[in-house]
């Protein structure tokens, strides 16, 4: 199964695009396989998602509604029927919800941030050498930064100008890790059950880079690079 994620940004800013090929033997590996981000309207950035959906007729779709990310994913919803496609609203808080309507969830940053720890950590993502981006994902990675909120909540973000990259991979390998075991058919498709809270992690992209340096860049005999894509 693949997953297609979308960080959704205005014109002012990036929105980013990742697809991941999912394994479906537990644990789950994960191969990001396409890798994009460009600046328009919301109104071209749903066609340009749902043109690459239909490339892609075996992903499930994780879309950010935060803000101006709302309008794209219903969008998709209408331009898409049968399709799954989940809508996460991103926040600053400790736990996981449903959202109203069938689909939504909201997700703490941390949370999103924590999938992509484990998984890295784990060596279960990969991705190729010639990956476009990559040494903008590299970037965002090394700058992402825990920051407390006044509430004393913890969140994350970019020392840099940019997280899109991030924060899509972080949507689909959340998204991922929340999907039934074994995955059902893609028109039917639930979220497994939530996670009881997490503990508060500190940020480790600088270290796991350090003791990691294959995941980024998987070298040409890994097994992932053999994943139907």
């Amino acid at each position: 199964m693949k997953i297609i994620a979308a960080d959704i940004a205005s014109v002012s800013d990036y929105t980013a695009a990742a697809v991941l090929a999912v394994s479906d033997a537990a644990p789950r590996r994960y191969y990001l396989s396409a890798l994009d981000r460009w600046r328009e309207k919301y109104t071209v950035t749903g066609e340009r998602l749902a043109a690459l959906a239909r490339r892609h007729p075996d992903a499930v779709l994780v879309i950010d509604a935060t803000g101006v990310g709302r309008p794209v994913l219903d969008a998709l919803r209408d331009a898409l029927p049968g399709r799954a496609v989940y809508g996460i609203t991103i926040t600053g808080g400790r736990s996981v919800n449903r959202g109203q309507a069938a689909g939504d969830v909201t997700v703490p940053k941390a949370d999103l941030v924590g999938a992509l720890q484990v998984l890295l950590q784990n060596r279960r993502l990969a991705w190729p050498r010639e990956l476009p981006l990559l040494r903008e994902l590299q970037g965002e990675f090394a700058a992402f930064q825990p920051k407390i909120t006044p509430a004393l909540h913890q969140t994350y973000g970019g020392k840099g100008e940019h997280d899109d990259l991030v924060l899509a991979l972080g949507l689909g390998c959340w998204l991922g890790e929340h999907l039934p075991a074994p995955l059902a058919d893609v028109e039917s498709l639930v979220l497994g059950p939530f996670p009881e809270p997490r503990p508060e992690q500190k940020s480790g992209w600088e270290a796991i880079a350090d003791e990691y340096p294959d995941l980024f860049g998987s070298p040409p005999d890994s097994p992932m690079c053999g994943m139907e894509l």
